[in-house]
Parts: structure tokens; sequence; C-alpha cells
């Protein structure tokens, strides 16, 4: 990009020079890429912003905006005040906040130094490449990123298996957050909104003992809605039902309601069927399904001996008769 705005400038008149948004980067690049020219080595870069709260370490909520020199900071964005006795000119927020986090980057940058800020980058890049390399062994996902700049690890459902499954990323990523886990879900950007995807972000204190652990629920969230996804599917052809309250067969949405309940749990097709005839008054769930195979499901009314539904009146009635109550 450089040599492109140096052409233009040339060609045209122009003065045009580059910011660089290096958030996360500003903290990769100079520790495991330092022959990486992306800051004021190159002539055009005029402004360079740099997160210390992500892998700088810090808390939340500092940040540094560097120009290369003054010439470069627009006037408009500088505040001149006085209240202390001198005119003081700030480009920052100006008011007032706490200094903890200030204090703990200086910390930081004392106490790691350049190797120690080297050796961390180059164990979080590590460990982005040990899960990427788990999370798509067995083929489930496909790798998006590459691996190669940031420690973050980007996957998706590969394309020719995603409108057999039933379900998506966002899907994935809700079943997660009950297993205390967040992984953001999200579209691309316009032009590629189509694309979903997964994305982890490998920071300090993420090892391969987590790493593992998250493949390990990923996985387990992904069967859990495979089979879900083949239960509804058979709600959703509709089933023969027996019952004699009511004629009604069960609706797809209001089992589909039923099911969303209990989304979370490693449990058969049968145990999801227990549970929905026990748990929940609905009308798909009264009825105890047997399933015998993965293409032969039946429901029935509840168990051999199950009574309808009585009214309360109906109730009191019967216990005042067994209680040998005269009305």
């Amino acid at each position: 990009m450089d040599a492109l705005v140096t052409q233009m400038n040339e060609q045209k008149g122009f003065d045009i020079g580059i910011h660089v948004d290096a958030a996360s980067g500003g903290f990769i690049a100079p520790f495991c890429y330092p022959n990486l020219r992306w800051d004021f080595r190159l002539k055009n870069v005029r402004s360079i912003n740099v997160s210390g709260h992500k892998y700088g370490l810090a808390p939340c909520g500092i940040g540094w905006l560097i120009f290369r020199s003054a010439e470069y900071l627009p006037e408009e964005l500088v505040f001149h005040v006085n209240y202390l006795g001198a005119d003081q000119a700030s480009f920052t927020l100006n008011f007032s906040r706490g200094s903890a986090q200030i204090v703990a980057s200086y910390y930081l940058l004392l106490r790691l130094g350049r190797r120690g800020y080297q050796n961390l980058m180059h164990t979080l890049k590590e460990l982005a490449s040990y899960f990427a390399t788990r999370i798509t062994e067995d083929g489930r996902f496909r790798l998006l990123s590459d691996n190669e700049s940031l420690p973050l690890v980007a996957f998706a459902i590969p394309d020719d298996q995603r409108t057999k499954l039933g379900f998506d990323e966002f899907a994935i990523a809700g079943e997660l957050r009950k297993r205390g886990w967040i992984v953001p879900a999200y579209t691309l950007a316009p032009n590629l909104q189509h694309q979903k995807l997964l994305r982890v972000v490998v920071r300090v204190g993420f090892t391969r003992d987590r790493a593992d652990m998250l493949v390990q629920d990923i996985r387990a969230a992904y069967d859990h809605l495979v089979a879900m996804a083949g239960l509804l599917n058979l709600f959703g052809q509709g089933l023969a039902v027996d019952d004699t309250a009511s004629t009604k067969k069960p609706e797809s949405e209001h089992t589909a309601t039923a099911l969303g309940k209990m989304l979370h749990g490693n449990k058969s097709l049968q145990e999801h069927a227990e549970e929905l005839r026990r748990t929940h008054d609905l009308p798909g769930a009264r009825h105890l399904i047997h399933m015998q195979n993965w293409g032969t499901i039946h429901a029935k009314e509840g168990t051999k001996d199950a009574e309808p539904r009585r009214s309360p009146v109906d109730r009191h009635q019967r216990h005042k008769k067994r209680s040998g109550a005269v009305c």
C-alpha cells in the first residue's frame, strides 16, 4: 500500500498519508515479525494506534495514538486548557478518570521488556496453531484464518455440509455459552455476508489443556445439535399420535419451543423424548416417544396406566370418594 500511495501522490500531486490501525497487531508484529516494515519505517505512515488492553496485557481502557511528528497532528483534535495555571495542549479524551491502566501498562513494559513480550507472543501463536489443527482434524470445520498473522483461529462449517446439518455457527456459539465459553459467531463484510464463522482469540492464560477442553466442548455441542436437528426434523414431518384427551397432533412450533428449552446436555434421543413428555405441558410434550430406530418413530399417550387429564373439580370429587366423604 505504501508504494501505491507514493505512486498516487507523485502522479496526482496529492499529499495522502497512511494511518495504521494496529489495535492488536501492534503488539504482535514487533515481537514475532521484527523485519516486517509496517510502521514509521514507511515514509507515508503518519500515525499508528495500538491497544494496550489486548495483547499489551493491561486492563481495559488504555491505548495509544502516535504521530510521526507534530505537523501531522490536526489542530482541531487538540484541546487547550488553562485551569492548572498555564496553557496545556492535549489530544486525549479531556475528562477525569483513573490511572490504573496506565500504571499497569507501565509496569508490564518494564517487567516483561522486549524479550518477555517476544516469548509470550510466540507462545500464543504456537497455541493458536495447535488449536487450529485440533479443531479441523476430524473434518467438521474448515479453517478460514492463515495462522501467520494474529494468534486467532477463524473456522466455519464446510459449505458442502451446511445445508444438510440443519444448524449453523450461531447455534454452536449458543451451545458453547451454556458450557461456559464465549466464542463469537458472525458474518463477514458486505459481498461476503453469506459466510458465517466462529472465531477464537488466543490470549495469555490460554493453554493446551484449555484448547483441548474447548475442542471437546465444540464437538459435543456439534453432536448435540446434529441429534436435536434430526429429532426436530422428525417432529416437523408429523407424528401419528393416539391422544384420548385431544385429537390434535403436536404442532412443530410447540415442539421446537419445548426442545429449545432442553438443548443443553449429552442425552440420547430417547432420553430427550422422555424429558419432553415429563417436563413440558405442551401439545407434543404429553406423549411418550418410543424410538425403534432413526427412521421409525412412534408416539402414544403416556405410560400404560396413565390417567386422562381431569379438572380441579373432578380431582376434588374423586378425592372425597376415596376418603369416604359424603357429598
